[in-house]
């Protein structure tokens, strides 16, 4: 048998919402009996958008538009000019179609990831790198969510050092906060150091111009 305290605070509870003006999408206020139909088209509608989000996901031949990285960065809190996700495009952008596709995607993660150089263009794989890193997409990234990739990359010997490049003066140990938003992660990843000297680069050149002057 239910208690009579339990029915009184239900009857409670249901005289309070319904008390309450419920809305369909027009903002047009329903009644009580008009609203399990518009409950049901609610759900009906919630999964023609999940379908519609699958069939997106699963699509092989999906791209990242212009508009997409102009999504994603506005959701963590950067606005960035036209010119600028255009920019960020163009670098990977392998047949011009003003779109990154997967082959290309790949491509420039690949490039980023054994890049010895220095000199890999890295505007979009900074951005992705930390849309990675931000696995729960807080927003900002930890120094939990990033050590054990830079410990795949780097090994243990170079973990610390590579910490330290990366949050400086946030790092927990130097009496920071251990957290960087994109802002900050971009400002410490975004200085490359070019690893070639300038005699290499005249040999390097030096050498092309022979092999090109031998097939002319």
């Amino acid at each position: 048998m239910i208690p009579e305290s339990w029915k009184y605070l239900y009857l409670q509870v249901t005289s309070t919402f319904w008390a309450s003006p419920v809305q369909n999408e027009q903002g047009v206020d329903i009644s009580k009996y008009q609203a399990p139909q518009e409950l049901k088209r609610l759900q009906e509608e919630i999964v023609e958008l999940k379908t519609s989000e699958k069939k997106a996901r699963d699509d092989p031949n999906k791209k990242i538009s212009i508009r997409d990285l102009d999504a994603a960065l506005k959701s963590l809190g950067r606005a960035c000019t036209k010119k600028q996700l255009e920019y960020m495009i163009w670098e990977v952008d392998e047949n011009l179609d003003q779109h990154v596709d997967w082959q290309e995607f790949k491509l420039m993660f690949e490039r980023n990831t054994t890049d010895q150089t220095g000199l890999e263009p890295f505007e979009l794989f900074n951005i992705v790198q930390f849309m990675t890193y931000d696995e729960d997409f807080k927003g900002h990234i930890t120094e939990d969510d990033t050590m054990s990739t830079l410990f795949a990359r780097h090994g243990r010997d170079n973990l610390e050092d590579q910490m330290t490049k990366l949050f400086g003066d946030q790092l927990k140990s130097a009496g920071g906060e251990g957290i960087l938003t994109l802002e900050q992660y971009l400002k410490a990843v975004s200085v490359r150091q070019v690893k070639e000297n300038k005699i290499e680069y005249t040999v390097v050149t030096e050498s092309m111009s022979k092999t090109v002057n031998k097939l002319k």
